[in-house]
């Protein structure tokens, strides 16, 4: 063909001229409050949360297994009346009533839930774990907490179709396609049943359910981004490989995964307005420095991001509990101060 003819550069004119039209409020206290009291609301609207159908998350236990380190326990959670999420719960040996609890969803490329609670039992799990440090959840239940490992709706155990179970794709476009006509985004799905979980950690009672903290990793960073700006009840959360302008990361590079698109929502804010919901709860920002999912800009399409959340923190006089942890190095977790910043965050 002898020309081309593309829409992009209308989007990102488009981006320029209607794009965060209802960013972070930063002029004083109770002008924040008001501001992120509309912002939740209408966040909430953009992920289709208000056409999902409540249900008490009663959990039933398929499989309780001591490993030698730990207990792990295979978990059915009811979500919604006729939505199940799998998952794997950590317990230590040590973890008793003040024991803190995270909450750790995985991202793609991962094998779901397995990697992150650390199995290696098939070739693929382990070659994962390693090239991505997938397994955050096993680490931190090593560290001595609780930690709830789900599946999220269309990867591991909770594909659309049971010949698919275990792939290494997800049916993220098909959980889009699906919801987009109802006004439901992929995301809205594993966000809400995140808030259901923490349902399930409370009403479970065992340990610390004033201390609920995340950390997910990538699209796992994605839903603990939305989770901790709507849910009041997450005490803190670790975002690792997932803190960009949208610009760059989702609409120049815009063949990501169905589920990072949210209608409406680069309309109303960026990914820095967003987290300002969740002040005054402690956030650490971690990155690659080389991570190729931020965008052309690099690391500066995060530490942007970074320092816009930090001024509404600062504003509410919180700016100290935005962390940042920079590793040199691509898009993974970064586990080499794991230790350090679960103990910050759960404070």
């Amino acid at each position: 063909m002898p020309a081309n003819y593309p829409t992009l550069p209308s989007v990102l004119s488009k981006m320029q001229r209607f794009s965060r039209c209802r960013k972070a409020c930063c002029t004083s206290p109770e002008d924040f409050e008001n501001w992120r009291k509309e912002a939740a609301e209408t966040l909430r609207n953009c992920l289709g949360l208000q056409w999902m159908e409540e249900c008490i998350p009663e959990g039933t236990i398929l499989e309780r297994v001591d490993t030698g380190e730990m207990i792990r326990e295979h978990l059915l959670i009811q979500t919604e009346s006729d939505v199940q999420m799998s998952a794997y719960l950590l317990i230590p040996y040590s973890a008793g009533k003040n024991t803190p609890v995270f909450l750790c969803p995985h991202g793609h490329n991962g094998y779901g839930k397995e990697t992150v609670a650390g199995l290696r039992t098939r070739p693929e799990y382990r070659e994962k774990t390693e090239k991505y440090h997938y397994d955050y959840g096993y680490r931190l239940a090593r560290l001595g907490y609780v930690v709830l490992c789900p599946d999220c709706r269309g990867q591991g155990e909770r594909r659309e179709e049971e010949a698919s179970v275990g792939a290494l794709s997800c049916d993220c476009t098909r959980l889009a396609h699906m919801g987009l006509g109802l006004g439901i985004s992929a995301a809205g799905m594993m966000v809400w049943d995140l808030m259901q979980a923490v349902t399930y950690l409370r009403r479970r009672g065992e340990w610390n359910g004033e201390r609920i903290l995340g950390c997910g990793f990538s699209g796992g960073g994605m839903q603990m981004l939305y989770l901790m700006a709507l849910d009041p009840r997450m005490h803190a959360a670790m975002l690792s490989g997932y803190f960009y302008g949208f610009t760059d990361a989702l609409v120049r590079l815009n063949d990501n995964c169905s589920c990072n698109y949210v209608p409406g929502v680069m309309r109303y804010f960026d990914m820095c307005d967003i987290a300002a919901m969740a002040c005054p709860r402690r956030l650490v920002i971690q990155s690659g420095t080389r991570d190729h999912l931020a965008g052309e800009s690099g690391l500066r399409n995060v530490t942007g991001q970074v320092e816009e959340t930090r001024a509404a923190y600062a504003m509410m006089g919180a700016g100290s509990r935005v962390k940042t942890d920079f590793q040199e190095g691509d898009h993974s977790f970064y586990p080499q101060r794991l230790p350090e910043l679960a103990a910050w965050l759960a404070e």
